[in-house]
């Protein structure tokens, strides 16, 4: 049969690198995804090579991650806690302070007006807007009234907000509205409290690594015990049993000596063994 250009090519590279890779070659020539027609065997390679290095990269970072003893964000306690975001641009300027005679007054919005709540006027503002202000500290004020009505000055708030973020009469401020939005955080209680249960399980799993340690090596010490015994009770069963060989030869022994002896040297008898 007259060989085909493709069958001489795959042989010359089978020459080249050798059977395995030229197998290689075929297995990656034969495979074409389907509705697309075959590319010839060098593009199939650099094709096969280049897919396999993202593949063998992914698969190394998986195992690195997996082996990491960091919590995934997933994984970490959260709680769903309400903040205070801002809403609206902020705005500065002087801002004053109102009580006394006021105390008990109907405000714009109907109210009465309690010096010692937390609020404020404006005169722009809608009712109910909250506000964030601060000047040497920083306090969260509901608008409820309208006002100051004197010249360059934005803001009027309560005796208790202004003694809260530091100020008596008149004072820069910095106002910036304010609401309320729920969001997910850490949990830092909960996660304190896993990773101490992890410490703990930590520490259990060393003592208890430790204790069969010390258990194997009392058990290895008393097997070496029982056989220094064992050793010691053979050599007296040893000791025993030559003792006792010893006193059954003893009368033969003295027996063929007096034999001998009556004899005159002549009559010798040979001692046998029991």
């Amino acid at each position: 049969m007259t060989p085909t250009p493709r069958s001489r090519t795959l042989t010359h590279r089978a020459a080249q690198v050798g059977l395995v890779s030229g197998l290689t070659l075929a297995t990656a020539a034969l495979v074409v995804p389907h509705g697309r027609a075959a590319t010839p065997a060098s593009h199939v390679t650099v094709a096969a090579q280049t897919a396999a290095e993202p593949v063998k990269v992914t698969r190394d970072s998986a195992a690195r991650a997996s082996r990491s003893r960091a919590l995934a964000p997933k994984h970490l306690p959260r709680k769903q806690v309400v903040r205070t975001v801002a809403i609206g641009a902020s705005f500065s300027g002087q801002a004053s302070w109102y009580g006394g005679s006021f105390q008990g007054q109907r405000t714009a919005n109907g109210e009465h007006f309690d010096t010692n709540d937390y609020t404020a006027a404006s005169k722009t503002l809608p009712f109910g807007t909250r506000l964030r202000v601060c000047h040497a500290g920083c306090v969260i004020v509901r608008v409820n009234d309208r006002g100051p009505y004197v010249g360059g000055r934005i803001l009027d708030l309560s005796r208790a907000a202004a003694n809260a973020i530091g100020y008596s009469g008149v004072a820069y401020v910095t106002a910036t509205p304010v609401g309320e939005r729920t969001v997910a955080v850490v949990d830092t209680v909960a996660l304190a409290r896993q990773q101490a249960h992890a410490a703990h399980l930590a520490r259990l799993a060393v003592e208890i690594a430790r204790s069969h340690q010390l258990r194997a090596l009392a058990l290895a010490r008393a097997a070496d015990r029982r056989q220094a015994a064992l050793r010691r009770e053979h050599a007296a069963a040893r000791a025993s049993t030559v003792g006792q060989l010893d006193q059954h030869r003893t009368p033969a022994a003295a027996a063929g000596g007096m034999l001998s002896f009556a004899s005159g040297g002549v009559l010798r008898l040979r001692r046998r063994r029991p």
